[in-house]
């Protein structure tokens, strides 16, 4: 599951791109503006995986590009870029600004595909362990072997499929920029991994995760509900998936 925002001040480019998504179940949409300081800040708190950049907006202030580079004063774990734009002058640019794709404008179906295929291939190759050190010990974790993890104040409880639990001392907010995305933020307290889910009962707001020694039930919150739907969905419209009334 990837979550994506919109910059862009023109309202067909917005519609072509959020309509061209739409076949992309696995896609959500965290916010639609044409503000930086708006964008800065959803990028900043939420950190969304894929940023669509329209390289055509005329603002007074400040230009695309050095609002990018701008948001390197704050963290180094910036999303990936795709630059939206008429001109095919802008795809030099956008290389040279680490852009991860360009899109010509208007945003067809065909250019749409070519890019979500590069962003999820480059997505896929992702650690594979966790290395968690305190002063002069590590501790090396498997990332498959990881059940769900539990925020505890400033640090954070690691739960395994084998029923072991290893406290880190980091917060779950960097856990949630490090691990791979089949890792869903499913409450304030709780990161899961997804390839563990058994179940989901939205009556309840509950999911179950199978684990070697047992079953576990987490409740997933209002705010991350959108999160557990996606996830839902992809399942559901995955070939290999029936869904029997």
């Amino acid at each position: 599951m990837f979550r994506y925002i919109v910059i862009s001040n023109e309202t067909e480019t917005v519609r072509q791109v959020t309509y061209q998504l739409s076949n992309f179940p696995d896609f959500i949409c965290l916010n639609i503006t044409s503000n930086f300081d708006e964008a800065s800040n959803v990028i900043l708190k939420e950190g969304p995986d894929l940023i669509f950049l329209d390289l055509d907006m005329r603002l007074p202030d400040i230009g695309c590009f050095e609002f990018v580079n701008q948001l390197f004063q704050y963290t180094d774990n910036l999303p990936n870029f795709v630059g939206l734009s008429e001109s095919k002058e802008m795809a030099y640019l956008t290389i040279k600004n680490d852009f991860v794709d360009y899109i010509l404008k208007p945003v067809s179906e065909f250019e749409m595909r070519k890019c979500m295929l590069r962003f999820k291939k480059k997505a896929s190759k992702q650690i594979s362990r966790l290395c968690l050190k305190n002063n002069s010990d590590y501790h090396y974790i498997d990332i498959d072997d990881i059940l769900y993890l539990q925020a505890d104040n400033n640090t954070t409880d690691i739960f395994l499929n084998t029923g072991n639990k290893i406290a880190a001392f980091e917060t779950l907010k960097k856990f949630q920029e490090k691990l791979p995305k089949f890792f869903i933020r499913i409450h304030n307290s709780y990161i899961i991994n997804s390839q563990q889910i058994n179940r989901i009962n939205f009556r309840k707001s509950k999911i179950s995760l199978h684990a070697n020694f047992d079953t576990v039930n987490l409740p997933f919150s209002r705010k991350y509900k959108d999160s557990v739907k996606v996830f839902n969905n992809t399942m559901i419209s995955d070939q290999f998936a029936t869904v029997l009334n």
